[in-house]
C-alpha cells in the first residue's frame, strides 16, 4: 500500500543530489588527472540541471494539472542486465496503447522542455540533421553492445542518473569505483527511507508528465506505461508502495553469461570516455559482481509471493526462441489491454546484443573463473537449472 508519506510529488523543484554530485567531482578532480575534461563535464551537467529546474518550474505555472492525469500500471521489465530486456522493452513500446520513455524524455523530463525540443528539432530540419550526425559520431562505438540514441526507448534509470540518485553515477567513471561513499549509490537497500522516497517520487512525477503530454495529444483510456530498469530488481517493495497496481516482467538469464557481458559493457562505456582504459581493477570487478548478486537474489525473493496476474518470469532462451509466444503469455497473464505486438515488430526492434559477433569477452579478462561465479550465484543457478 502507498503510505501518505509516499504520495507527495516534486511540483516546483528538481530533487538533485548535490552531495553525491560534489563527492564524485571532488574525487575526480583530485585523482583522475583530467581536470579540464572534468570541469567541462561538470559545466555540462550543471547547465542541464539549470534547464531542467527552469522548465520544471515553468510546468507548474503553465500546466499545473499535470499530476491529475490517470496512469495505468506501470508494467516494469526487470532482471539482470544483458537478459534481453532492451529487446522486449522496445517491442512492447510499439503497442499503440503503450507509453515508454525515450532517452530524450529522461534527460529533459519537463513538459515545457519537451515542447520546446520538438519545436527546435523538427523532423528533417537542419538542427535535427546536425544532431543525428553528432550522435552517430559520439555514440556509434557502443552500437555492437547496446545502441544508444536520444530518440531510442531506454531504461528508466537515466531519470535517476540525471539527478544523481543512481548507481550510474558511479559506473560512469572507473576512478570513483574506489570510493565507498559513492559505491553506496549502487546498493539501494542501504539508502535511507527519505532518499528512497525522494527518488521514487521524482520518478513518478516524470512518468505523470509523460502521460499528460500523451493524453493531451491523443486521449486513450487504455494507455499503459511500460518501463525497463535492471536496477528496479532491487526496489520491488518500494515500487509497490508508490505504484500499487504495478506489474512485473522478470527476465532471467544464466549469470555465467550476463555478468561478464555486463562487465564488458561497463568497460566499453569507460573506454569511450577514457581511451587509455584497458581493464577493470579487481576492486571494480568485485563491486559490480556484488551488485549483480543483489540484482538476482532480491528479485527472486521479492517476486515470490506476488499474485499471478502481477508478475511473470521469462527465461532468456524462451524470449529469443519464441518472442511471439512469450508476448502472448505476457498479455494474457498480466491482463494487458489490446493485442500483443506482432512478430514483425519484434524483428525490427533493436535487440540486446549481448551475443553479437562484435561483442567479445571472457571471464578470464576480468580476473574471474567459472567456478567463482558458480559459487557466488549457486542459489540462482540451482533454482533455474542453468
Amino acid at each position: 500500500m502507498t503510505g501518505p508519506e509516499w504520495n507527495a510529488l516534486p511540483r516546483w523543484s528538481v530533487p538533485f543530489n548535490w552531495r553525491a554530485f560534489l563527492l564524485k567531482n571532488a574525487y575526480l578532480l583530485r585523482h583522475s588527472g583530467h581536470i579540464g575534461q572534468r570541469l567541462r563535464r561538470m559545466a555540462t551537467l550543471l547547465s542541464l540541471y539549470g534547464i531542467n529546474q527552469a522548465t520544471w518550474f515553468a510546468d507548474q505555472s503553465l500546466t499545473p494539472n499535470w499530476h491529475q492525469v490517470a496512469m495505468n500500471g506501470p508494467v516494469f521489465i526487470i532482471g539482470h542486465q544483458r537478459s534481453g530486456s532492451t529487446f522486449l522493452h522496445r517491442v512492447l513500446a510499439e503497442d499503440p496503447n503503450a507509453l515508454a520513455l525515450n532517452l530524450r524524455q529522461m534527460v529533459l523530463p519537463a513538459i515545457s522542455a519537451q515542447n520546446l525540443w520538438e519545436a527546435i528539432f523538427r523532423p528533417d530540419s537542419y538542427p535535427s540533421r546536425w544532431l543525428d550526425r553528432l550522435q552517430e559520431r559520439l555514440l556509434n562505438q557502443l552500437d555492437p553492445i547496446h545502441r544508444v540514441r536520444l530518440d531510442s526507448v531506454e531504461e528508466d534509470e537515466f531519470l535517476f542518473f540525471t539527478v544523481y540518485r543512481s548507481g550510474m553515477a558511479v559506473n560512469s567513471s572507473p576512478a570513483v569505483a574506489a570510493d565507498q561513499r559513492l559505491n553506496r549509490l549502487r546498493d539501494y537497500r542501504s539508502w535511507s527511507e527519505t532518499e528512497r522516497r525522494t527518488a521514487l517520487e521524482w520518478y513518478r512525477a516524470c512518468l505523470l508528465k509523460a502521460a499528460y503530454r500523451a493524453e493531451v495529444r491523443s486521449p486513450n483510456s487504455d494507455r499503459w506505461i511500460v518501463g525497463k530498469n535492471p536496477a528496479f530488481s532491487q526496489r520491488i517493495p518500494d515500487l509497490l508502495r508508490i505504484f500499487p497496481t504495478a506489474r512485473f516482467i522478470h527476465l532471467v538469464r544464466n549469470p555465467l553469461q550476463t555478468v561478464p557481458s555486463r562487465l564488458s559493457l561497463v568497460r566499453a562505456v569507460w573506454k569511450l570516455r577514457l581511451p587509455e582504459i584497458e581493464r577493470l581493477s579487481p576492486e571494480e570487478v568485485d563491486e559490480i559482481v556484488r551488485d549483480s548478486e543483489r540484482t538476482y537474489v532480491l528479485a527472486e525473493h521479492d517476486l515470490r509471493h506476488l499474485p499471478e496476474d502481477t508478475a511473470i518470469t521469462i527465461r532468456f532462451e524462451e524470449l529469443t526462441a519464441d518472442p511471439a509466444g512469450v508476448l502472448t503469455r505476457i498479455y494474457r497473464q498480466l491482463r494487458l489491454p489490446g493485442e500483443p505486438a506482432t512478430i514483425e515488430s519484434g524483428n525490427r526492434a533493436d535487440r540486446d546484443d549481448a551475443d553479437a559477433p562484435e561483442h567479445k569477452y571472457s571471464l578470464e579478462e576480468f580476473g574471474l573463473t567459472e567456478g567463482q561465479l558458480r559459487r557466488r550465484f549457486a542459489p540462482i543457478i540451482k533454482t533455474h537449472g542453468f
